[in-house]
């Protein structure tokens, strides 16, 4: 059965406590058991009457039990550290799973020279560009062009900081990009890269552009609005009409328009209002309305009055008039879109709060369907602290504190929020500041992202487990390969051995008998070939010299067997010691060679192989290469028959090591790995 995630862990654990003794304590204990060990002895030889060779043989007992101990120490100590690089290695292989497979686009790149290192998936495609085209840019080559000038002129290189914000980004077939850019720098062990991802926001933007121009419209409207001015006296025919008026009315003479041919120009239906609101003007000083002016070709048009009594010896009605048709299609305009807007917010799969003094104000849909647990519940005026968990809620207050201050920028962040119903959630917040007038506004962008990190965690457990039983294979594999190999020596090998010795007694016995010596020969020499074929499949499968004499002899046992047979030069330049390689390590390494010297003699018809063997403190690196035809690398690990490749990728991922295999058609291939020492 294979453990889960906890199980190692909790066995990691165990073993590192077990592990972790003070060297004073292993000092004094040994001590302690020295001076037991001399009284005990001395005590014993002198009863016993022992003669004096007893003293040697009681410090040589001493000295080899005090060698198993330091032997298994340091085993139970490898054993530890290996398990840990096991984990680590896990782990880094699923946050690279992860950033292929985020959803938005992502990349790293050099903080120093801004150059890109690996771009995911969805930053490929939404660019344009192939993946190896999306390597070899520049940060700088993605924004427009005010935006490159912009960067380049500050200090360079830009910083992460600087990279961040709303900004326009240019695809290979130069499609403009409205992104928001969130990026990070890399603090850990002072890497110098940093992540940077970019949303596309293209849609927010084209409607606020909208939504501005209709703005500039209604504006442009209420400047070239029509209006005039008339007089008359209260009960009068006669009005003193302004020269604008003809133009605002659309009649050709205004100055013999009188008070009823005024109001023939009015809708019928408005005619009756008109007459009683400047009759009701006469009683109350002052008055303002809406009315509707019919054309010479029927059509409509709004009229906006403000009437005024003046007053003194000879009152009369004072009116100023303005045509505001326009003005109206641009309110029925404006309202359209901003229900458009509205609709489109309340439609948007994320959660978007606007903030009032810390108070909810707006909340789309799917902001009420988090929080409130029903798109129909409304949350208008409820503190939005009250949805953050309770250890969460000093820290968002200090932050939305600084946000209206204009201290914090609006950076995504990770928060646990509680819903009406007590039910917890982590989502990712984004915070904006948006100026109102007098009072700012805080709008949330709010995406609920537990469904992803159960996601990213059970990825990972499943990715351990597929570690786990990955090495578990090669253990069994290694395993079932000294056993055939140990069956092919001491049983076939026996056998065959047993029988060519029969032979060849019965060959003496019939000595001088010519015709059964010459059908004997051709059995004696069969034999001797079975009995080479035995010894051969035996080393390749499992090679005592690496048992007996190290990796550096089983290594040059291998290639001596399977290259010189075919013709082809090799060399095996060996640096440091390989004795001390733990035996674990040292039959990965073995394994390694020996998959990469099959494929150059079964597929590369390579003329020279060339091998670097590398064995320091830190780690054991090992270089294989050969001037054959190469191959096309990522068609060869995505093809049927990769098995080789794939088993050395496990063998190195095994020990937390890196396995890097560098090819090219007609140029030759290059393997590289890298096994960490269990010390490191």
């Amino acid at each position: 059965m294979i453990p889960n995630a906890a199980d190692v862990a909790a066995s990691l654990h165990a073993s590192r406590r077990a592990l972790r003794v003070a060297p004073w304590k292993i000092v004094l204990a040994y001590a302690l058991v020295a001076v037991v060990w001399i009284f005990a002895t001395n005590l014993i030889i002198t009863a016993l009457g022992l003669p004096e060779s007893s003293y040697t043989l009681r410090i040589a007992v001493f000295v080899l039990f005090t060698a198993l101990g330091i032997w298994w120490y340091t085993r139970r100590l490898a054993d530890g550290v290996m398990r840990s690089q096991k984990l680590v290695g896990r782990a880094e292989n699923s946050y690279r799973m992860l950033f292929d497979r985020h959803p938005a686009p992502m990349w790293l790149f050099d903080k120093r020279t801004l150059s890109i290192v690996r771009g995911n998936r969805q930053a490929v495609a939404a660019y344009g560009y192939s993946t190896e085209e999306f390597a070899q840019l520049e940060v700088l080559d993605l924004y427009a062009a005010h935006e490159r000038e912009r960067l380049e002129a500050l200090a360079p290189p830009a910083t992460p900081q600087q990279l961040a914000g709303l900004r326009q980004h240019v695809a290979r077939d130069g499609r403009e990009l409205n992104v928001e850019v969130l990026c990070s720098a890399l603090d850990v062990d002072e890497s110098p890269f940093a992540l940077l991802m970019a949303q596309d926001v293209s849609a927010h933007f084209q409607t606020e552009t909208q939504l501005a121009g209709n703005l500039r419209k209604l504006e442009l409207a209420r400047r070239v609005a029509r209006m005039g001015h008339w007089q008359r006296l209260p009960g009068s025919e006669q009005v003193d009409w302004s020269p604008e008026m003809a133009d605002v009315l659309g009649v050709a003479n205004v100055r013999a328009l009188s008070w009823t041919a005024f109001l023939d120009c009015l809708h019928p239906d408005d005619r009756p209002a008109v007459a009683a609101a400047h009759e009701q003007a006469e009683r109350h000083a002052s008055l303002a309305h809406e009315f509707r002016v019919l054309g010479a070709g029927g059509e409509q048009r709004w009229m906006f009055e403000r009437i005024q009594l003046l007053g003194g010896r000879q009152r009369a009605l004072f009116g100023v008039l303005m045509d505001v048709t326009e003005l109206k299609a641009a309110d029925s305009n404006l309202a359209d879109e901003k229900r458009r807007y509205e609709r489109m917010v309340d439609g948007l799969p994320d959660g978007v709060l606007m903030l009032r003094q810390g108070r909810i104000h707006y909340a789309n849909a799917a902001a009420r369907r988090l929080l409130a647990g029903d798109p129909l519940q409304p949350l208008n005026a409820q503190p939005f602290l009250d949805f953050v968990a309770e250890h969460q809620r000093a820290r968002e207050a200090a932050r939305l504190e600084a946000l209206q201050r204009g201290v914090a920028g609006g950076q995504p962040q990770r928060l646990l929020l509680v819903c009406r119903d007590g039910r917890p959630f982590e989502a990712e917040v984004t915070e904006t500041l948006l100026p109102a007038g007098g009072d700012a506004e805080v709008q949330l962008l709010i995406r609920d992202v537990s469904q992803a990190e159960q996601l990213r965690r059970d990825l990972e457990e499943a990715n351990q487990r597929l570690q786990h039983l990955s090495q578990r294979l090669i253990e069994v594999q290694e395993i079932e390969r000294r056993e055939v190999a140990r069956d092919l020596h001491d049983d076939v090998g026996q056998h065959l051995t047993g029988l060519k010795l029969h032979l060849q007694r019965l060959i003496r016995r019939q000595a001088g008998d010519s015709e059964f010596e010459r059908l004997s020969q051709p059995l004696v020499a069969g034999v001797d070939a079975a009995l080479a074929k035995v010894r051969s499949l035996s080393l390749s499968l499992h090679p005592l010299q690496l048992e007996t004499l190290g990796l550096e002899a089983a290594v040059r046992w291998h290639l001596q067997h399977f290259l010189e047979a075919s013709g082809t030069n090799w060399a095996l330049e060996v640096r440091g010691s390989t004795t001390e390689i733990p035996p674990g390590r040292a039959v990965a390494a073995f394994r390694l060679v020996q998959e990469a010297v099959n494929n150059v003699a079964r597929h590369a018809r390579a003329r020279t192989v060339r091998i670097l063997m590398v064995c320091d403190e830190h780690e054991l690196r090992l270089e294989i290469l050969d001037d054959g035809c190469g191959f096309d690398v990522p068609d060869a690990l995505q093809g049927a028959q990769s098995l080789g490749l794939t088993s050395m990728h496990e063998r190195v991922a095994s020990f937390g090591g890196d396995l890097r295999i560098s090819s090219l058609p007609g140029m030759g291939t290059r393997i590289t790995a890298l096994l960490p020492a269990p010390n490191d």
